[in-house]
């Protein structure tokens, strides 16, 4: 069973394709709204362009990083018109998703849930935000 946490509750200003850029890490994270869901649980995340033109994107592009770990965790791309793509946590910690918009002249620049500058929304609100998994409790116990 698909978790659709980010469905239309996030939405990325993601810009026409200009040329290849580096992706960077925000280290201060402070103000962050944290979704919260167990390690293994499929999760599905969303984002729009702005303005809404799909007409020179090929694809987008994705990834997942692990704060903790400083490490890419997941690297996946979709098809435009597609806007979503799912994940599933499979270590404890927090998790930054990136996107861009990319097409036979290079991409866009990333748009990352926990920039500063204004580009990830929490319900329509400008906000950072990242996912925080955690390991799920044992169930009940049965004594015979």
């Amino acid at each position: 069973m698909i978790k659709y946490i980010f469905l239309l509750l996030i939405s990325f200003n993601v810009l026409a394709a200009t040329g290849p850029t580096t992706p960077t890490t925000n280290t201060s994270l402070h103000k962050v709204y944290t979704y919260t869901v167990y390690t293994g649980k499929l999760v599905t995340f969303s984002w729009t362009m702005v303005p809404m033109d799909l007409t020179n994107v090929d694809h987008f592009e994705v990834q997942v990083f692990n704060f903790e770990k400083n490490v890419i965790v997941f690297t996946g791309s979709v098809k435009a018109p597609t806007m979503n793509i799912n994940f599933t946590p499979q270590k404890m910690g927090h998790y930054i998703f990136k996107v861009r918009a990319v097409n036979s002249v290079g991409a866009s620049g990333w748009a990352d849930s926990t920039d500063p500058n204004g580009t990830a929304q929490v319900e329509g609100k400008y906000m950072r935000w990242w996912l925080y998994a955690y390991l799920q409790p044992a169930g009940s116990i049965t004594i015979q």
